[in-house]
């Protein structure tokens, strides 16, 4: 027997060898010769992902960063066993197994991108049947080894994605809730494990429910397009010319698309947010002088918003404390009065929205201002209630200069306490509305806010607007710092 090389061409002698022999030494070639998903070589954050024990993953990443190939790899790996070394052996999964590969589509999602990974990575001496649809695309994978998986889409219909059950299923791209939430019933039974790779350009769900409110079986992986090795600059610079500013945080870096658009980029948690700890009378906030403000935004089919601000001698302004309930009229009234007891607001001034309290109710045809007023609760409405204008009011409050120390004269005039994380998650993803359609790319940015998440920025929109100063009662009686409502200006 005798193994050459020639011109890149392994060739091998059998002559002397029997037929035992020669198939031997062809399965342990071939396994020099052909990749699969034992060969796979991450780079950091593929071998981070890979390593993570939670149940549920989520890769966050720019284009071409490495997010769909270590997708698909993790799904091979499951699928036939064949694991890397490195591979933690505690998260390994049994073989044989059912699994299921979410794509956007079977033409570009499956055909374009996963298609030809799993071909690369998938020998065919370990598939036992594959079953095609109608387009000639594959939808169903068995092996030898007796585990299976299948290739589903955004664009069918809700019910394939119910009656299933499964140890594993990736998501390549962002998925709809429905496919998420019907994917995920079916790996209850098995404690199955899920992972989702994506370039964040749209289902803000995924933010919400799972980026958002973390808990201890999900994590994320952030992945930029400059982590994968095998990039090179000059091309990652090519593409990046072609891109808006927003379009560089999504494809680039990972970042949500749907909050690129955020109307307040200029908040930042390291800097606005404060512990103030008010109920602590060693507390320097418990003991400091305030203005108190309650600020109200009314509803009738969710949950009326409010907020509770008070203003220092030095004219910072924070909000303190958040009001999210339910109920009739009366019932918010006999809470704002509970509450303010059992916190020590005294004298605060009222806001509300000037639309909805000014409106007749249909039942008895007064303001609902004036219904308040029935059950002892008086709101100013003179508020100027300009979009645009109260926007740019609130950024003004918002901004320091991020080149320089945060000191005295370079630091925000309003802040967020510890109690209000409804109030700092809204304002998190308070975004502009997108234009939709083709000629969008030729439209300048809309100006308008999304609905979503508006309510508590809109409270302290309000609150803003009122240009609420500070006064002492101790020092003046002059009216005008009595009722700093009817003042005007900044500071």
């Amino acid at each position: 027997m005798s193994l050459t090389m020639t011109e890149g061409i392994l060739s091998l002698d059998t002559e002397n060898m029997n037929d035992s022999g020669i198939s031997f030494l062809y399965d342990q070639l071939k396994d020099l010769v052909y990749k699969d998903s034992s060969n796979f070589n991450p780079h950091s954050k593929q071998l981070d992902f890979m390593s993570s024990p939670e149940r549920g993953r989520i890769i966050l990443g720019g284009n071409q960063s490495g997010k769909s190939l270590v997708g698909t790899i993790e799904a091979l790996c499951h699928a036939t066993g064949k694991y890397p070394s490195w591979y933690p052996q505690h998260l390994k999964i049994r073989q044989p197994n059912t699994g299921r590969i979410i794509v956007s589509d079977f033409s570009k999602g499956f055909g374009e991108v996963v298609w030809p990974k799993i071909n690369e990575w998938l020998p065919g001496r370990l598939v036992r049947n594959i079953r095609k649809n109608h387009e000639g695309y594959p939808e169903k994978y068995t092996l030898i080894n007796g585990s299976s998986f299948d290739i589903c889409t955004h664009q069918q219909e809700r019910d394939v994605f119910e009656g299933w059950v499964g140890s594993w299923a990736w998501f390549d791209e962002p998925p709809p809730r429905y496919s998420f939430i019907g994917t995920m019933r079916g790996l209850i039974s098995k404690m199955g494990r899920y992972w989702m790779t994506m370039t964040p350009l749209s289902e803000p769900w995924i933010y919400d429910e799972l980026v958002v409110r973390l808990n201890k079986s999900v994590k994320v992986f952030y992945v930029d397009i400059r982590d994968n090795p095998f990039l090179k600059e000059k091309a990652i610079l090519e593409f990046e010319k072609n891109l808006s500013n927003e379009e560089k945080e999504a494809r680039l870096h990972g970042k949500f698309l749907h909050l690129t658009g955020l109307v307040y980029k200029v908040l930042n948690p390291e800097v606005h947010y404060a512990t103030l700890n008010l109920m602590d009378k060693n507390s320097n906030y418990f003991k400091l002088k305030k203005n108190w403000y309650f600020v109200l935004d009314p509803h009738d089919r969710r949950p009326h918003c409010g907020i509770w601000a008070f203003i220092d001698p030095m004219n910072r302004k924070y909000v303190a404390y958040e009001l999210f309930m339910e109920g009739t009229i009366t019932q918010l009234c006999a809470y704002i009065r509970v509450f303010e007891r059992a916190h020590n607001i005294t004298g605060a001034i009222r806001i509300g929205d000037p639309n909805k309290l000014e409106t007749p109710t249909a039942v008895t045809g007064l303001k609902l201002k004036e219904e308040f007023a029935r059950n002892g609760i008086y709101f100013d409405t003179k508020i100027d209630d300009d979009v645009t204008t109260g926007h740019l009011a609130v950024k003004e409050e918002l901004h320091y200069d991020k080149s320089l120390p945060i000191e005295g004269l370079n630091c925000p005039r309003i802040y967020f306490s510890e109690e209000v994380p409804l109030t700092k998650e809204m304002f998190s993803k308070y975004v502009y509305q997108e234009w939709r359609g083709p000629s969008s790319d030729s439209r300048n940015p809309k100006e308008t806010p999304r609905d979503e998440n508006k309510d508590f920025p809109d409270c302290v929109r309000y609150f803003v607007m009122k240009r609420p100063h500070y006064w002492n009662y101790d020092e003046s009686n002059n009216t005008d710092y009595a009722f700093p409502g009817n003042r005007t200006g900044y500071r």
